[in-house]
C-alpha cells in the first residue's frame, strides 16, 4: 500500500490539538506528560490521511496500536478515538486557565478590572479567578465627587461562583438584606442591586453598567 504524505497543515492540526501528549497514555493512565511518538493511522490505512482518522500516539503505544495479538484483546479504533476525544477536552480546558509568567499572571475569561463613571460617582470592580468556577469580587465606590462636604464611599468584598455569566452576593442583615448581581457579557458587567439605604454610605452604589479595563 503507498503511504500519501501528510499535509502540512494536517499534521500541525493533530500536533497542536495532542500537545504532543499520547491519547493512549492518557485515556488508559491519565498520564499527560510530554512525548516522543508519531502520527498514527487509526484505520491502519496509510494512504488515509483525513483528520477524524489520525492521533498522536508514543512509540510504544504506536507499535501496540499496530500490532496483532492472539493472546489477548488488541485496542480498537473506537477506543482510542475516545481516549483522543477525552485528551483534546482535558487540553482544552487546562489552556484556558491563567498562565504564570514571573510576577504577573495573563487573565482569561471574565477576570480583570472593570470600572463605571459618571459625573457624580465612580465605581471599580476587579474579578479574580480562584480555581475552577469560584470567584473573588473586590468592588470600591465613591460618590459625590464635587460635594462641598466631601465625597461618600464604600468597598465590598466576596467570592461566589459563575452561575449563568451571573456572579451574586447577599448580605443578610437584621431588618433587611443587600443583594448585588454581577451579569457579564463580554467586556461590560451590568450590576443591580436590592440595597438597604446608607449600605455603603448616602447615596454610594455600586449599580449600573461596567466596561472591562484593557
Amino acid at each position: 500500500m503507498t503511504r500519501k504524505p501528510l499535509d502540512k497543515d494536517d499534521e500541525a492540526t493533530v500536533l497542536t490539538m495532542s500537545r504532543r501528549r499520547c491519547c493512549i497514555c492518557y485515556g488508559l493512565n491519565k498520564d499527560a506528560r510530554l512525548k516522543k511518538g508519531q502520527i498514527a493511522h487509526l484505520d491502519k490505512n496509510s494512504a488515509n490521511n483525513k483528520l477524524d482518522n489520525l492521533a498522536f500516539l508514543c512509540f510504544d503505544h504506536h507499535d501496540l496500536y499496530d500490532s496483532t495479538s492472539s493472546q489477548s484483546k488488541n485496542l480498537t479504533k473506537k477506543e482510542v478515538m475516545t481516549y483522543r476525544k477525552e485528551l483534546h477536552e482535558a487540553i482544552a480546558e487546562e489552556w484556558k486557565k491563567p498562565i504564570q509568567i514571573g510576577f504577573s499572571t495573563l487573565k482569561t475569561g471574565i477576570e480583570g478590572h472593570y470600572i463605571r463613571e459618571t459625573e457624580h460617582e465612580n465605581s471599580e470592580l476587579t474579578i479574580t479567578k480562584i480555581d475552577a468556577n469560584q470567584y473573588q469580587i473586590d468592588g470600591f465606590t465613591i460618590w459625590g465627587l464635587s460635594n462641598p462636604n466631601g465625597p461618600n464611599s464604600g468597598s465590598l468584598e466576596f467570592r461566589a461562583s459563575l452561575d449563568n455569566n451571573t456572579l451574586r452576593f447577599e448580605d443578610q442583615l437584621e431588618n433587611d438584606n443587600y443583594t448585588l448581581e454581577l451579569k457579564i457579557t463580554g467586556d461590560q458587567i451590568n450590576a443591580s442591586e436590592e440595597n438597604v439605604p446608607g449600605y455603603f454610605g448616602l447615596n454610594a452604589s455600586f449599580n449600573g453598567e461596567y466596561k472591562r479595563v484593557k
